[in-house]
């Protein structure tokens, strides 16, 4: 288990192989599962976002459209870690956060 100071979340177990030949193997596998990865995020993303819009129609809170129309997702990438980001213009420093 790693140390509280090594930055990864309690829970994560860290593996290494030594082997050059396993390693390659192991990399040319996930590189072939990034693609449908980022696939399944981009479908999360726009789920998400017909659900945020869907409630804001069911709670009658489309008073002027700027947040149900602000409401958008990003996807982001960082390393191996791909996240999905859903909220009103996500990313956009000029847009004051819900």
């Amino acid at each position: 288990m790693p140390s509280p100071s090594s930055g990864l979340p309690s829970g994560y177990i860290t593996i290494s192989f030594e082997s050059a030949e396993l390693q390659a193997a192991l990399k040319r596998a996930a590189d072939g599962i990034r693609p449908r990865q980022r696939v399944a995020m981009e479908r999360s993303g726009k789920r998400l976002v017909a659900d945020m819009r869907g409630r804001l129609t069911r709670l009658k809170k489309r008073d002027t459209d700027k947040l149900y129309k602000a409401v958008a997702y990003r996807i982001q990438e960082t390393g191996d870690v791909m996240t999905v980001e859903v909220g009103p213009r996500v990313g956009d420093p000029s847009v004051e956060p819900y």
